[in-house]
């Protein structure tokens, strides 16, 4: 073999005479190191630090490498000056940074206290604001690291903002958002949403350390959906008219029953008989201020017949003449039980119009019984105020996804997994794996005392790297956990928040270097990462680095990808429901040519309620311009919708055309939103632009490496313009309740309706009232004076009617203590008792009916024959059917 034998192994050569390098030797022969290698033959790794050398590659022969200016030693890893903050060594004395330097003079920069870089120009790790008139050079940040991410105590060079956690804000990250209260140093989002009902709380903002909301007038509870004592929700039809309280055309009593048997349940004193004989019934409506002054009106009844019966609707104001009367036809479908029809019966006719004020209704049908009449407001019956806030991340019994963090697949990353060594109470063991749902990676279970896993990290290229480590843990509380990486030229300790993470998502933390500062490894080729923790208790699925010139705090932060929808059952999966942010009806709208790419991937698992579809801007078709005509001339603002699931955030240009090209810029977000996102073009300190021709062209370019699907633009007027067309954070459940619990006329029982209608309900009722009403229980005819919370139903004495128990039920007398009358078929006087002799009725036992009359009733007596004696049967003095009517 012809090898060099001070650069070979013991083996020296194989079998085709190929030498047998050892290690970092190299060459045919065996006879130099390696690139990368020095001091042959005992070739070492040069190890040249990257922030501090020109080249990776040293001196064959002394393993000196290339320094920058200010930075010496072998491996260029410290400063010139002895300072002690490489790679921020102090420069030459011609580009000081006159605000962070303490003297020049030296023939080298030599920083003020808080800053550092060659030229003293940068703040060094949690400080901020380099001012010249600070002695330190610099203001240490203030952020509170319980709401900022992954604990990180460093703030914004020039403004000093900290990095909030998804729920926290203010410039320090102490506070919650508006709809967040208590802020806690475990909670991977910050802060908890607030859940303050939608109608029962003045607004979705809480207070306090237990969320306490503000609730109208007579409501209480942390959420305000509870009435005070004495105090009651009524239900949606509480705008109700009893039939029975109404008259005849002519303004007689009406005839009306009031025999459970023949209409179980009848509301007050009775139901009304819809017959050839009393056809007609008219009420008098008194109708409150209502925001919208629509209605529709619904009718319980009962229709005992085999065939459906029509009827007729009319309403008019008692002030005006005929000719302003509102009327509609209705059916009455064939129903033994109790049943509700609404007027209009479908959502195309137009509603009843009523203001406030006396107005009558008459109501027209026979072969029916009536029981009351509800005026129902367009507030219940669109429900639009039932808008949603979403504060909570969806849990992990769910799909997972409806949050989603900025893809790491291009970084190098080790899967828990596959780890090479597990340690559990100090003592070698195998490897548990879980996979807690279908959707969620097989992960390691770190779970015990004495834990540590040992993994092997491949380092692509030399350089400075963040750690990140992505997880999950059923635990709630805050844990720490150690991180050791261990390479050529990286033998340094760090640390890293565990938060409790019980969500569809998985969390991620960035590993800190225990001073709130995220650590910095430089790693020169593949290194061991050792995570270790006194007490586990999670489920670990991956180590990643990223390089610090790439890395973002956003890689840390979950964002919203859709609002889920979950269905009523364990198992069943989620969908994306709408959210799409307001357009106004003044808005010019650019869409992108039709034939657009869908951003949507095939392999997503939660199909969106609205198709998004746009135009990929990448490389080398990175711009795209979009035209249209703005109907008159004025001030407007570009608003931009885009869909970015990739990058973090960055500043795409924008061009607006409108008589002159105006330059702007639009922050192009991680957005992996189903229905996308929005932003306004700024221009300048400007976001309203000045159109004075009809024709506006926008240009849209991103810059080279970057990518997004935009979809639309909007040209909105600056007098139409607010921040919800940006951001809408509820979700609409108009259609929802409307669909699922407005089939009974909006009836919403409170034995069977779900949960669902009944909180909808009882927030809709509070927001109309602007609070709960009071009880009002009638001191002698109540038993005390607590109603029920939900209706109001105050308990009553026995025979005592009523909501409020203000009076005897039918056939009995002497309120509040009732008796039942003793006059046979006849009613008495609810007072006293005494036996009521009604009209047209042979006296004194008035329970038959007079001569020429027929159809007896124990209130309205008898109705007279008026047979025509041309017509009859020869008699002097024309009789009828005593029971109903005809004549003979």
């Amino acid at each position: 073999c012809d090898c060099n034998l001070a650069g070979v192994l013991p083996e020296i050569c194989d079998a085709h005479g190929r030498c047998l390098c050892r290690p970092g030797v190299g060459g045919p022969r065996c006879d130099a190191c390696r690139w990368g290698f020095y001091s042959f033959p005992v070739c070492q790794a040069c190890q040249c630090s990257a922030l501090g050398s020109y080249q990776t590659l040293c001196s064959p022969v002394t393993g000196q490498c290339e320094c920058q200016p200010g930075i010496t030693g072998q491996r260029c890893d410290r400063c010139l000056s002895d300072a002690s903050d490489f790679p921020h060594c102090q420069g030459s004395t011609s580009v000081c940074d006159p605000a962070g330097t303490l003297d020049s003079s030296v023939g080298h920069c030599r920083c003020k206290l808080h800053v550092e870089s060659p030229t003293c120009s940068i703040c060094k790790p949690l400080y901020w604001n380099l001012a010249k008139e600070n002695p330190s050079g610099c203001s240490e940040c203030q952020c509170h690291v319980a709401g900022t991410v992954s604990g990180i105590g460093e703030c914004g060079q020039l403004d000093g903002d900290c990095h909030c956690k998804s729920h926290v804000g203010g410039d320090s990250c102490d506070t919650c958002e508006d709809g967040y209260f208590a802020l806690e140093k475990s909670s991977y989002f910050g802060c908890q949403g607030c859940q303050c009902d939608i109608g029962g709380a003045v607004t979705p903002v809480c207070s306090g350390p237990s969320g306490v909301c503000r609730c109208r007038e007579h409501i209480e509870g942390k959420t305000c959906q509870r009435p005070e004592n004495n105090y009651y929700f009524p239900d949606l039809h509480h705008m109700r008219y009893e039939i029975e309280d109404g008259t005849t055309p002519n303004g007689r009593e009406l005839r009306f029953g009031f025999d459970p048997l023949e209409f179980p349940e009848f509301s007050w004193r009775g139901y009304a008989q819809m017959t050839s004989i009393q056809n007609e019934v008219r009420i008098v409506l008194n109708v409150g201020k209502s925001s919208l002054s629509l209605f529709w009106v619904v009718l319980r009844y009962i229709n005992p017949g085999a065939e459906a019966v029509s009827g007729r609707v009319t309403i008019y104001p008692s002030w005006a003449k005929a000719d302003a009367a509102q009327s509609k036809e209705t059916i009455f479908q064939p129903s033994k039980e109790p049943a509700f029809v609404t007027v209009p019966g479908n959502g195309f006719a137009d509603p009843f119009s009523i203001v406030p004020g006396a107005w009558i209704a008459c109501i027209k049908a026979e072969g029916v019984v009536l029981d009351y009449l509800v005026l129902l407001p367009r507030d219940y019956y669109e429900a639009l105020s039932l808008q949603l806030p979403v504060t909570e991340p969806c849990a992990d019994v769910g799909p997972p996804r409806e949050k989603l963090h900025l893809p790491v697949t291009r970084f190098p990353c080790a899967l828990a997994s596959e780890a090479r060594h597990f340690l559990l109470d100090g003592e070698p063991r195998p490897l548990a794996v879980r996979q807690p749902i279908p959707e969620h990676p097989v992960m390691a279970d770190l779970s015990g005392r004495e834990v540590e896993l040992h993994l092997r990290l491949r380092v692509p290229r030399v350089g400075h790297y963040v750690v990140v480590v992505e997880y999950a843990t059923e635990a709630d509380q805050l844990s720490e956990a150690d991180v050791l990486v261990q390479g050529p030229g990286a033998d340094l300790a760090g640390r890293v928040n565990i938060y409790s993470c019980k969500y569809s998502v998985l969390c991620r933390s960035a590993v800190t270097d225990g001073r709130s500062r995220l650590a910095v490894y430089e790693l020169l080729e593949d290194a061991d990462v050792w995570l270790k923790a006194r007490m586990a208790r999670f489920l670990l699925h991956q180590i990643c680095i990223i390089p610090t010139e790439e890395f973002s705090v956003e890689y840390l932060r979950p964002h919203v990808k859709c609002i889920a929808s979950y269905g009523r059952f364990v198992n069943e999966s989620a969908t994306c429901i709408s959210l799409v942010p307001e357009t106004p009806p003044t808005a010019l709208i650019l869409d992108v040519p039709n034939g657009g790419s869908s951003p949507l991937l095939p392999q997503d698992p939660l199909p969106s309620a609205d198709a998004l579809t746009g135009v990929t801007l990448k490389a080398p078709q990175n711009q795209v311009t979009l035209r249209g005509l703005v109907p008159r001339p004025g001030r407007y603002v570009i608003v931009v919708h885009f869909y970015q699931p990739v990058h973090p955030t960055f500043l795409a240009q924008v061009s607006v055309d409108r008589g002159r090209l105006q330059p702007g810029i639009f922050r192009a977000s991680f957005c992996p939103h189903v229905l996308g996102c929005r932003d306004q073009v700024i221009a300048g300190d400007q976001v309203e632009f000045d159109i004075s021709e009809p024709e506006v062209a926008v240009t849209v370019k991103v810059p080279e490496g970057k990518s997004l699907v935009w979809v639309r633009v909007l040209v909105v007027p600056a007098e139409n313009y607010d921040y919800q067309i940006l951001h809408r954070k509820s979700v609409d459940k108009s259609f929802e309740f409307v669909t699922n619990c407005g089939g009974d006329s909006f009836y919403i029982d409170p034995q069977k309706a779900s949960g669902f209608c009944k909180d909808s309900a009882r927030s809709l009722v509070a927001l109309y009232h602007d609070g709960a009403l009071p009880c009002e229980c009638h001191p002698a005819g109540a038993i005390g004076h607590r109603c029920s919370p939900e209706g109001g139903q105050c308990p009553c004495r026995p025979h005592v009617i009523g909501r409020r128990c203000t009076r005897c039920q039918m056939g009995y007398y002497g309120f509040p203590h009732c008796k039942p009358c003793t006059c046979g078929r006849r009613l008495c006087e609810e007072t006293m008792g005494m036996c009521l002799c009604p009209p047209r009725t042979v006296r004194p036992q008035c329970d038959a009916c007079e001569t020429h009359s027929f159809s007896f009733h124990p209130l309205a007596g008898c109705e007279g024959c008026n047979c025509s004696r041309m017509g009859t049967d020869g008699a002097a003095t024309p009789e009828c059917d005593r029971d109903h009517g005809q004549c003979r």
